[in-house]
């Protein structure tokens, strides 16, 4: 009979996967008409009205931070300790922009993920109609 892995390797190696999934926050863009996606500890609900260019939004914040483009909707850089940023742009079956700030491999947010959800969040405000 094979003898079956010992609890502790077990945890010891769901703790070291766990640690490799970086961190990731996630923007839903929605008009007030949309249903709202799925809340998580990682996402935020992002109010807009009118028709808002979020793609362009999403690039110019891009270029500010001096991020190299990988395709047309995803960006990325290097942070501290060999760590990247990457900013990815994508519209779901439901039509709702989702922009999501990843760093990898650390666990913890980067600064330029901070700014960069800062960045856009400012740049929205810049594009709204007044209420």
């Amino acid at each position: 009979m094979k003898r079956l892995m010992s609890p502790l390797l077990v945890i010891l190696l769901m703790l070291f996967c766990a640690g490799c999934d970086g961190h990731i926050r996630t923007l839903h863009f929605v008009k007030p008409s949309d249903q709202k996606p799925s809340w998580s500890i990682s996402s935020a609900t992002v109010e807009v009205q009118g028709n808002v260019d979020i793609p362009g939004i999403v690039s110019q914040v891009a270029n500010q931070l001096k991020m190299k483009e990988e395709n047309p909707n995803r960006w990325y850089t290097e942070t501290k300790g060999k760590s990247t940023f990457t900013l990815l742009l994508k519209k779901s079956q439901k039509e709702i922009w989702t922009v999501n700030l990843i760093d990898f491999p650390t666990i913890n947010r980067s600064d330029e993920s901070k700014r960069a959800e800062e960045e856009i969040r400012d740049l929205l405000k810049k594009t709204q109609p007044s209420r």
